[in-house]
């Protein structure tokens, strides 16, 4: 179940957040996938392990909600999610077209609302 690398900084985060090497294995064998490269472990999850018959049921249930960032192989950092954070993770679209609560599409931010011109000036330029 070890067979993952960490890095310092994921080293020294578990360490702070009291979360083991172990543990984070638990999370990357039942836990979902809610970015390219973030696994979450949910209740959904913790109740479907102890279905299929995972004996570290009190481990699953104190893991609930954490997460495990992982890039190349590498467990990056983990930390507990927040409630709200987790609801976000699940809602937000995962590709395809920006759509506000209506339904329409929603306009994405021009490149020039970022140039770094004061607005005075990119009102002058729009009325040219």
């Amino acid at each position: 179940m070890n067979k993952f690398k960490f890095s310092r900084h994921a080293d020294g985060r578990m360490q702070q957040r009291g979360i083991r090497r172990r543990d984070i294995g638990l999370v990357l064998l039942w836990g979902t996938l809610v970015d390219d490269e973030a696994i979450l472990l949910r209740k959904k999850d913790v109740e479907y392990a102890i279905r299929q018959g995972e004996l570290e049921q009190d481990r699953l249930w104190r893991l609930c909600g954490t997460k495990a960032v992982i890039r190349n192989g590498v467990v990056v950092t983990c930390y507990r999610a927040t409630d709200k954070q987790t609801k976000w993770m699940h809602r937000r679209p995962r590709h395809g077209p920006h759509r506000c609560r209506s339904g329409r599409q929603r306009r994405r931010p021009s490149a020039r609302r970022n140039s770094g011109m004061p607005s005075r000036a990119r009102r002058r330029e729009r009325r040219n």
